[in-house]
């Protein structure tokens, strides 16, 4: 049978782009993104924070060979100068009363109201550039896969990055909700792949047996312990340009005493603060106390479950991360 696929010696592009700057709040699940991106939103410029998968797909799917760089790189700029655009007539705007990236948990929320009446075409490209709008995106574990964000926006990315003590990470991956993911659920969004052993989380490739083997409570320190370590690897390999473009914000820091990574995020992103920050910091209820008696009932239960292996890379998960970020 004649094969009428068409040529594949063609490359893609999109070269004449919208969105001049990007701002990618990253993070292991629950590390503080949703506190910290309603909060940019109210930046002069920042757009409303949101979750959008196909960004994320894009650079999975091209780090694993799947999609051509030429491709990825083309939809990656289509896709965000698509968004930045309807963002700024309403269009695909969530208006959903209680969602994270919904208008009503930002301070500028009667601004998109405004927006639903706005005309659509060139006056919009003229409203991104004087406006100077800054498109932000919330993403999940993507530092490892930041390859294809650099392609595409070049000195346009922005790359905040979230991370949490590993005692409170190794619980979002724990319990029923999370099983559920690994399971053909259809409401899990994230990507599964073929083994031997039936479909698992791409994050499990390179130890299949060892990830459907292990308890709940040892898979989720392995997961963690794996994760960290591909993100580190990955940052090494980052020339010093593309560090400056890197900004790591502990939850623990940001959630307690805000004003200092304020600053510096405004520094970081080139924007300010605004009148209605402050407001953005009481609906996200920071500063806050962070009660330790939570974090200390959270390990009395690791201990209880996981293995000695797995209790000592915990460990040294948790003295590299204070260490770093939280002893003086």
């Amino acid at each position: 049978m004649k094969n009428n696929k068409s040529p594949t010696n063609i490359e893609f592009v999109r070269n004449n782009k919208i969105v001049k700057k990007l701002i990618l709040i990253d993070g292991f699940l629950r590390s503080g993104k949703s506190m910290v991106g309603p909060i940019l939103g109210s930046f002069a410029g920042v757009e409303i924070i949101r979750s959008e998968p196909i960004l994320e797909s894009l650079p999975l799917f091209y780090h694993f060979d799947k999609i051509s760089r030429d491709a990825a790189i083309a939809l990656l700029r289509q896709e965000l100068d698509m968004k930045l655009y309807n963002s700024m007539i309403s269009r695909n705007t969530n208006f959903r009363f209680n969602d994270i990236t919904g208008v009503f948990r930002n301070v500028n929320s009667f601004r998109y109201f405004k927006r639903l009446f706005f005309k659509d075409g060139n006056i919009v490209l003229e409203r991104i550039r004087t406006e100077r709008s800054i498109f932000q995106v919330e993403v999940h574990d993507m530092l490892q896969f930041i390859d294809l964000y650099f392609e595409a926006l070049g000195e346009g990315l922005r790359f905040i990055e979230m991370v949490r003590h590993p005692v409170d990470l190794v619980f979002t991956k724990t319990g029923p909700a999370f099983e559920n993911c690994l399971k053909a659920n259809p409401r899990h969004w994230g990507h599964l792949i073929i083994s031997k052993k039936g479909e698992v989380p791409h994050y499990a490739f390179g130890w299949i047996d060892e990830f459907v083997n292990e308890t709940p409570m040892n898979r989720a320190i392995k997961i963690l312990k794996r994760q960290t370590e591909k993100a580190r690897m990955k940052y090494k390999t980052l020339s010093k340009n593309q560090e400056s473009q890197i900004l790591f914000i502990p939850f623990e820091k940001f959630a307690t005493f805000p004003y200092k990574y304020l600053d510096l995020i405004s520094n970081f992103i080139d924007s300010e603060v605004t009148g209605k920050t402050k407001r953005a910091l009481k609906m996200q209820k920071v500063p806050r106390i962070i009660n330790p008696v939570v974090k200390e009932n959270k390990m009395k239960l690791i201990k209880e479950k996981a293995s000695k292996e797995c209790l000592d890379i915990l460990d040294d998960l948790i003295n590299e991360y204070e260490k770093k970020y939280l002893i003086p």
